[in-house]
């Protein structure tokens, strides 16, 4: 059953003058000077007759340090020695010809809003200061130490900020702070109050208001601030403002939230006029009162009288579609009582029953409140015919179900008949205000999670959709509401949303953007919404509640303590890594002296890899099962567009320890011969690059690509895009170790010329690259060995012995072993030089080996003299 409701509209404007310029002009995002010496509009004689305020650690003199709202002139101003300040909520503004302030907190625990500072002169922040608030120079200011600013800054002059000092822009203070008339605000350009309350008010029953905090001119939008209001008329002899306990309080009030539930008492039947003397914020217009009766505003509708009789009908809270138990009581006032007393007692009357929409007004379906089972009307023309019955205390039970959401009034009136002795009768009704809340919140994704196919949903960080909805009443012990019928005309602003983590077990909980929303009317809506992490979770919309599990004040639906349940999806999933971020990469050539490697020579590599979302995030819950990726070395030479990625070695599988994995950087990694006994290079221009596969449908690649090895030049505007991080340019070549035979007398150590040798494409070139290279000369073998490559010519008795060394560290390629016999052997000794695989070649000793790498082998000569290459025949000749 509705209510008619009366709805109260007061706006107050306080002048100071006209503004040059706005508030938002002149308080920016960063802060800005230049703004001349009369920006701001200070209010008439705020500085006539003024004293200093000096604050210390034991408060401040002549006033207290807890300011209330409204304007303070002071000469000047002194804060030192960890002086604070506070506010209680509402906007304080302080106006200093001059202003010092040392080691000085300024409304650290208020709202930024709550504080407004302004300087006639000059201002220097140093040092440990700390202020919560709004402030404005019509000089120059200087900050510099520690000193913050969390607010907004602005001045007059110059304005520098230099060493830690720093102030930090809330962009709410536009919305929540009274500027006072300094500065045209247009986020409060149709700020004002209004107030509802229902029926016709009953001199001995408090009637319920409601004073509503309106941002914008309809009332669809709260205002989010405290506002302070002075209400009319003021509290005296049988006229009292009561709090949301019925208890007695002044008519200065502060709203929290856009709206506050008082109680109005009044004893006699004098008319009264509802209205605002003042309010912090002032409101738009303040020239006449308008009150609504939730059809119209007049100024007609601003008096109301307190009758002697009616019904006083419960107001209850329930949830939309729920029936709700009401009592219609019929009173009148006693006689010399201030008290209500029963009438209709023990009788059955007639009354008529209709609805009023308060909230919304209109609603958005025009559903209709159910009495006892049946519709009743939408207005007094239209009112339905109940007949109730009332006991011995003139109560009369009714069941009233209204399926939506949003707050509705029951009206009732009677108008008494000559068969009942009561002609000339009118009673009209008082409160019956119905609250009706949504059972619970309904939040459905584009899609849910496929256990059977355990397919990618997204990656983290991605987009994606959800329907958000509010819904009524079907059943207790109900847990799924996506079934329930919808409460179009719910709204609400700041519903939280979050995820619930349904693998991995062991992870962190995912962040989801954005965190808030605002339900709007009309039932489903449709929310673009990321999640951070990888895996598979459950999304919640959910009212912000205590730990005791009632909605907290600045959440409740219109007042009510009743908890709307949370929204809890279907699982959704999987998640995965959107991109792989190396860090930490490092990659050195087998010969970093001369930036270069032989085939097969192992460099050494290490590296970091992150998975990250869309935003760069590391994904800690990128472990376990959940993570599949691998790495692989890619290459090319010459940037030409031909991949050379299959001759570089396999790399470790990778372990994931939340979200990340480690090669260590001796991790080996080699570029592979051709097929033997094939040969090419050298690859002087060789980019080597880490590609990363997640081996999940290629949703993540590496983070920030700048390699291509399938594409010629560069790969950002190839065809086939950049896929691989490239760690190196460096050389590579085709090598081998040559030694050349050695001949000398058997008394003489032999020298053997040695090389290190590379392809050049054409032909074998001693690398002067080389100065890497380290080899054991020693020989292994004292006897024939043919399998090895030993050879003695003849055989060495057992007082014999050869023995071979290097004399020196390789150089530019080149190197020489020295051989030496001991016990006069004379003969010819082949043996191998034992090298590393990278300096071995195809030398097919035996002859039926050609692909089959091997060491290389020459032969040294004791005993024998080798001649001069430039003499063709030589033979002595005796006289």
């Amino acid at each position: 059953m509705l209510i008619r409701s009366l709805i109260l509209v007061a706006t107050l404007v306080v002048t100071h003058g006209a503004c040059a310029k706005s508030c938002e002009e002149i308080f920016t995002d960063p802060p800005s000077g230049g703004h001349g010496n009369n920006a701001l509009n200070l209010p008439a004689g705020i500085f006539n007759n003024v004293k200093d305020l000096n604050c210390g650690n034991r408060g401040c003199s002549p006033v207290s340090s807890a300011f209330l709202p409204g304007d303070y002139g002071f000469d000047q101003g002194d804060f030192n020695n960890g002086s604070r300040i506070t506010t209680n909520g509402a906007t304080t503004r302080l106006y200093f010809k001059s202003l010092s302030l040392t080691n000085s907190s300024l409304n650290i625990n208020g709202d930024e809003s709550d504080l407004i500072i302004y300087v006639d002169g000059d201002l220097s922040i140093a040092g440990q200061n700390t202020i919560n608030g709004i402030v404005y120079v019509k000089g120059d200011v200087s900050i510099t130490g520690k000193a913050t600013i969390d607010g907004a800054l602005a001045a007059g002059g110059s304005l520098n900020i230099s060493g830690n000092g720093d102030v930090d822009f809330d962009d709410d203070i536009f919305e929540d702070a009274d500027f006072g008339g300094l500065c045209t605000n247009s986020s409060q350009a149709d700020f004002h109050l209004q107030f509802e309350y229902s029926g016709s008010p009953l001199a001995c029953a408090p009637l319920q208001v409601t004073v509503k905090a309106c941002k914008n001119a309809n009332c669809s939008q709260l205002f989010s601030g405290n506002v302070i209001a002075n209400l009319t008329p003021v509290n005296g002899t049988g006229l009292n403002w009561l709090d949301e306990n019925k208890n007695t309080i002044g008519n200065q009030v502060t709203i929290v939230n856009g709206a506050r539930t008082l109680f109005l008492r009044q004893f006699n039947q004098t008319p009264i006029i509802l209205g605002v003397s003042s309010s912090s914020p002032s409101s738009a217009a303040f020239a006449t009162t308008l009150c609504s009766n939730g059809s119209s505003l007049s100024a007609a509708n601003c008096t109301v009288s307190f009758a002697e009789a009616g019904f006083i009908i419960d107001d209850v809270e329930t949830y939309a579609n729920k029936p709700v138990s009401a009592a219609i009581m019929a009173v009148r006032r006693s006689s010399g009582a201030l008290e209500c007393q029963p009438t209709f007692a023990n009788q059955t009357k007639s009354l008529s029953l209709w609805s009023s929409y308060l909230d919304p007004n209109p609603a958005l379906t025009g559903e209709s409140l159910k009495v006892d089972g049946t519709a009743i009307g939408k207005n007094q023309a239209g009112a339905t015919p109940k007949s109730l019955s009332f006991d011995a205390e003139g109560k009369a039970r009714v069941s009233v179900l209204y399926a939506d959401a949003g707050k509705v009034a029951l009206n009732a009136r009677y108008v008494g008949q000559s068969a009942s002795s009561d002609s000339g009768l009118i009673m009209a009704s008082t409160n019956g205000n119905m609250i009706n809340v949504p059972a619970g919140l309904c939040i459905v994704p584009e899609a849910s999670y496929n256990a059977g196919s355990n397919g990618v949903f997204k990656r983290a960080g991605d987009s994606y959709s959800v329907t958000l909805s509010a819904r009524a009443w079907l059943q207790n012990g109900d847990s799924n509401f996506c079934d329930n019928p919808i409460t179009p005309s719910f709204t609400m602003t700041n519903l939280a949303l979050k995820s619930q983590r349904v693998t991995p077990a062991a992870g962190v909980d995912a962040v989801i953007t954005p965190s808030v929303y605002t339900q709007t009317q009309g039932g489903e809506m449709r929310l673009n919404q990321s999640l951070n992490e990888v895996g598979i979770y459950k999304l919640i919309a959910s009212q912000p509640k205590a730990s005791s599990g009632v909605p907290l004040e600045t959440h409740k639906y219109l007042g009510s303590n009743l908890p709307i349940a949370d929204g809890i999806s279907a699982d959704v999933g999987r998640f995965v890594p959107a991109k792989f971020r190396i860090s930490g990469q490092s990659l050195l050539p087998g010969c970093s002296a001369g930036d270069f490697s032989y085939m097969a020579q192992p460099m050494t590599l290490g590296l970091t890899l992150t998975a990250e979302n869309v935003q760069n995030q590391r994904t800690y819950n990128y472990l376990g099962s959940f993570a599949k990726a691998s790495a692989a070395a890619v290459a090319e030479n010459n940037n030409d567009g031909i991949s050379l990625s299959p001759r570089l070695s396999a790399l470790p599988a990778l372990v994931w320890a939340e979200g990340q994995s480690a090669l260590p950087v001796t991790t080996e990694l080699s570029f592979a011969r051709p097929l033997a006994p094939a040969i090419d290079g050298p690859f002087d221009n060789l980019a080597i690059g880490i590609m990363v596969n997640d081996n999940d449908g290629g949703y993540g690649i590496v983070a920030d690509p700048d390699m291509g090895v399938n594409s010629m030049g560069d790969c950002s505007v190839a065809s086939g895009g950049c896929d691989a991080l490239q760690l190196l340019t460096t050389k590579v070549r085709a090598g081998r170790v040559v030694m050349d035979n050695t001949y000398g007398p058997e008394t003489a150590e032999l020298t053997m010329p040695s090389r290190a040798e590379y392809w050049d494409g054409a032909l074998w070139q001693t690398n002067n690259l080389d100065v890497c290279t380290n080899l054991n000369a020693s020989l292994t073998s004292s006897v024939d060995n043919p399998s090895l490559g030993y050879v003695f010519y003849p055989d060495l008795t057992a007082a014999q012995s050869v023995t071979r060394t290097r004399n020196s560290a390789i150089n530019q390629g080149q190197f020489s072993l020295m051989w030496q016999q001991l016990g006069g052997y004379r003969g010819q000794i082949t043996a191998p030089l034992i090298v590393p695989t990278w300096l071995q070649w195809y030398w097919s000793w035996d002859g039926i080996s050609p692909t089959v790498l091997a060491n290389p082998r020459a032969s040294a000569f004791f005993g024998s003299y080798r001649g001069n290459d430039k003499v063709i025949y030589w033979r002595e000749r005796s006289e």
